[in-house]
């Protein structure tokens, strides 16, 4: 039962970094950005509404977490290795050349 706990736990730690909550919690930050009409940068208010929408967007990144979290665990792993040194180089045979 304890592994299970931890497992869950590990589990939503992952999703809790997904993108949907991410972008509903960006949303509710003011900020500013680069106008390509005005040729200004122009702030932008945050909309606190938006953290209403946290509840949902957890739970879709929870739902979509199966999908995702392999290739995230593929990437920590392939990071984490040292690189493969380059196939050896074989000399080509003379045999069939049209010279001889």
């Amino acid at each position: 039962m304890r592994k299970l706990v931890k497992l869950t736990l590990f589990a939503g730690l992952f999703a809790v970094t997904g993108c949907a909550t991410q972008k509903a919690l960006d949303k509710t930050q003011s900020g500013t950005r680069w106008n390509e009409k005005t040729q200004k940068g122009e702030t932008l208010a945050g909309n606190p509404a938006y953290y209403g929408a946290v509840p949902f967007t957890f739970a879709f990144d929870v739902a979509t977490a199966p999908l995702w979290v392999p290739f995230v665990l593929y990437f920590a792993y392939s990071m984490s290795q040292p690189p493969s040194p380059p196939p050896a180089a074989v000399p080509p045979s003379s045999a069939g050349h049209p010279s001889e």
